[in-house]
């Protein structure tokens, strides 16, 4: 991370209005270790005239940081703007929003999210989905949801946990 970030800041030395060079050198110091530089610098760069895209961008980092941080309000704020901004082809920004309801206790807002993400082909979203299922008793349906988890990521350790267990604890993925 640290080298990622010393080359980008070497980009923007040369290019210092580079939109999206700043949008990466938020996002790698906040998976770095330097998240007040990482949020300082995409707070920042809300005052700046960003496309969707990079307005999704900059949302969903923010957002996946304050998740990771047990911030769900603050997650869910801005991966919901994230998501009303840029598709989410591949169903991951619905997994995280599943993800902040799950954990502001919300399991039927959640479910739907969950079930969205895994309607993308994501593996994430077929897991929590099956964590979903399994608390609300339905082992059936939370298995198969393990099962589809499992063809789409075998060497996933969260999804080979999940359709091997018999009790379903694992955490949200």
């Amino acid at each position: 991370q640290q080298a990622a970030a010393h080359h980008l800041r070497t980009i923007l030395r040369a290019c210092p209005r580079h939109i999206d060079t700043q949008l990466a050198l938020g996002n790698t110091l906040l998976r770095g270790g330097d998240a007040a530089g990482g949020l300082d610098l995409l707070h920042r760069l809300a005052d700046e005239p960003l496309l969707g895209a990079q307005q999704a961008y900059r949302h969903e980092a923010i957002g996946r940081h304050a998740l990771e941080k047990g911030e769900p309000q603050v997650a869910l704020e801005h991966l919901a703007a994230a998501t009303s901004l840029a598709p989410d082809e591949r169903g991951s920004l619905h997994n995280l929003v599943g993800a902040c309801w799950l954990r502001l206790g919300r399991p039927e807002v959640a479910e739907p999210l969950f079930a969205e993400a895994a309607a993308r082909g994501n593996a994430d979203g077929h897991g929590n989905l099956g964590i979903c299922r399994f608390r609300r008793g339905d082992r059936a349906a939370a298995r198969a949801s393990f099962a589809n988890a499992m063809r789409i990521a075998p060497h996933d350790s969260g999804a080979r946990r999940n359709y091997r267990s018999e009790e379903h604890t694992s955490e949200l993925q």
